[in-house]
């Protein structure tokens, strides 16, 4: 499937959608008017069979009113049909739109910002216009929490990556299916809030009542079916039954404040529930042949059963809101009663499962953000696994559109282990930098890479790009950049295996001290097994090559002055960059002479 094949294959379905979206609205106006002559007829013949006394007309008016509440429910489901319909044209809107470019309308995680994290921060993981935005179509909080902890644990193992390039294989050809689910998700929007609202209620017994007022419960609720038979038969009884439905209220206000509290409760919690209800369903219709999505269809069909008891409970505790229905059921049975205690034994049965019920939720939304991005980009490739840091071919930078793009090649030999990249500013070594990391995590999260060829080895990546200073902590640029450094030298020292990406090391101090500093830690590089990408514009750093022939390479981006105008071909090349620019612009910009 190339670009415009995806192209239409949204578009197609925008169509799909659009065109059932108005025969559902048609069928909604349609059913509306029905409703409307039903309860308009239910109402003339019932009171018209009071008045004349005939039977047939009160049971046609009843019959009416059967099929007005009918009509109500058919369309409730149409409503919420339609709402659904509204979600699917978002869903191939938003694809069509990303398509081109503009990923703009999905969550960019910027609260997962963090400057102190070992490489987000530098690599624009997470922010506006960042790999997170790209790829997140989560449409659960879990599931977009476990997008973004995917982000920073990279890479995983060798194991589970090509577990995970298995599953997105087989999600690539169930779009449908993933886009029901997605669809039914951003149906009701839920928070981390809602979530822990859910655990902490499953993980405590929020009202439970003592036996002797059990005993009460079930005694009343005997006795007052029973006086009511009773006083049907034989009047005598009534007495008996008013002070028995006396002593019943008196029971239940004792308890209103509690059990209002508790409905209350138990109220926000409901539309969450009955979210991944519907969630489930879903997954347990599909048709998986890997184990994993076996794993977490299995436990979706074993949480159905168990979540349909917890809705209808829910929906049974509800009923006290019809003031009617309420009042009969709690005067004679105690009916709240009851439920909640059904609902604490319910909880009592099934705590333990939910917390893992929610985590294989979680993994699935997260395997549908990566199995859209992977459908979205047949042009990029799988990676293969290496014993080699990295060896690639027409590598680029994911985020940029295919327009602007400009790949190259790129490779690191087996005793390699610092390759120093120089070049003029704006010649396109830092986004080289981000080019390598944002593929190497791609290629650590089980993802397709923006490359026509690309095998690596699932190392720790650690950047240095973008230090900043601390007003807070009164520290300084410099100093935070030494720190930045200690930390890399520090798991160095502890045997770790690092991928490692620098921009320009030192920039806090002066050239002589910088250029003596970079040197100095060149030389602690070359010694370790970590590989480390540098960008400087330091070309004298380029002659250690020489020194150590064996463990660095040089690669340059070059810059050249045509028609008295600066331009770029942001090609990677072999060798020490040649041209500097920052004179040629000041002289172009006025800034000397």
């Amino acid at each position: 499937m190339n670009l415009s094949d995806l192209k239409e294959f949204y578009r197609s379905r925008q169509e799909k959608f659009s065109m059932e979206e108005k025969q559902v609205n048609n069928k909604i106006i349609w059913i509306g008017f029905l409703r409307l002559i039903f309860i308009i007829v239910a109402v003339f013949l019932f009171i018209k069979g009071v008045k004349l006394n005939i039977l047939i007309l009160q049971l046609s008016g009843a019959v009416f009113f059967i099929m007005f509440f009918r009509l109500v429910s058919i369309h409730k489901n149409l409503s919420d049909l339609k709402k659904k319909l509204g979600k699917l044209i978002l869903i191939n809107n938003q694809e069509s739109e990303a398509l081109n470019g503009n990923f703009s309308t999905f969550y960019n995680g910027v609260h997962y910002l963090n400057p102190e994290h070992e490489f987000t921060y530098d690599l624009d993981i997470f922010g506006e216009k960042s790999l997170f935005q790209y790829i997140n179509r989560s449409c659960t909080n879990m599931g977009e929490q476990r997008l973004a902890d995917d982000f920073i644990s990279s890479p995983k193992t060798k194991e589970e990556i090509i577990e995970t390039q298995a599953i997105l294989k087989e999600l690539l050809a169930k779009q449908e299916i993933l886009q029901d689910y997605r669809s039914t998700g951003l149906l009701t929007e839920d928070s981390e809030s809602d979530r822990n609202e859910i655990l902490s209620w499953m993980s405590k017994d929020n009202l439970r009542f003592s036996t002797p007022v059990r005993f009460m419960v079930y005694a009343f609720s005997l006795l007052n079916t029973g006086l009511i038979t009773a006083t049907v038969i034989n009047s005598k009884f009534a007495g008996l039954l008013t002070i028995s439905i006396l002593l019943t209220w008196f029971v239940y206000g004792i308890f209103l404040t509690k059990i209002n509290r508790y409905h209350a409760n138990i109220t926000k919690k409901q539309s969450l529930i009955n979210k991944y209800l519907r969630l489930s369903k879903i997954i347990s219709s599909a048709h998986f042949q890997h184990e994993s999505l076996k794993a977490i269809q299995s436990k979706s069909i074993d949480s159905l059963k168990k979540l349909r008891e917890l809705d209808l409970l829910m929906n049974f505790l509800d009923s006290r809101l019809n003031l009617l229905v309420g009042l009969f059921l709690n005067t004679v049975f105690l009916h709240d009663f009851h439920i909640i205690m059904k609902m604490e034994k319910w909880k009592e049965n099934y705590r333990s499962g939910i917390p893992d019920f929610f985590a294989s939720h979680a993994e699935f939304d997260m395997l549908i953000s990566k199995s859209a991005f992977s459908f979205n980009h047949p042009d990029f490739c799988w990676p293969e696994l290496s014993e080699k840091a990295i060896i690639s071919r027409e590598m680029g930078h994911p985020l940029l559109h295919f327009s602007k793009r400009i790949c190259s090649n790129f490779s690191i030999n087996d005793n390699e282990n610092v390759i120093l990249i120089t070049g003029a500013n704006m010649a396109g070594k830092s986004t080289f930098l981000r080019a390598v990391g944002a593929n190497l995590i791609l290629a650590g999260m089980g993802m397709p890479v923006c490359a026509a060829e690309f095998s690596f080895s699932p190392d720790k990546i650690i950047s240095g790009m973008r230090t900043t200073d601390s007003l807070a902590e009164s520290e300084s640029y410099f100093f935070a950049e030494l720190k930045r450094l200690q930390r890399i030298v520090e798991g160095l020292n502890k045997g770790e295996r690092y991928f490692i990406l620098l921009d320009e090391i030192l920039k806090g101090t002066n050239s002589t001290d910088k250029h003596i500093g970079s040197e100095a830690l060149i030389r602690q590089l070359v010694k370790t097994k970590a590989v480390c990408l540098i960008a400087s514009h330091d070309l004298e750093l380029g002659k250690m090559q020489t020194e150590f022939p064996e463990k660095i390479r040089n690669y340059r981006f070059e810059s050249h002055i045509e028609n008295n105008e600066l331009v770029f071909d942001y090609k990677l090349q072999t060798g020490i960059a040649q041209n500097m620019n920052a004179s040629f612009l000041m002289k172009k910009m006025g800034i000397i002479r």
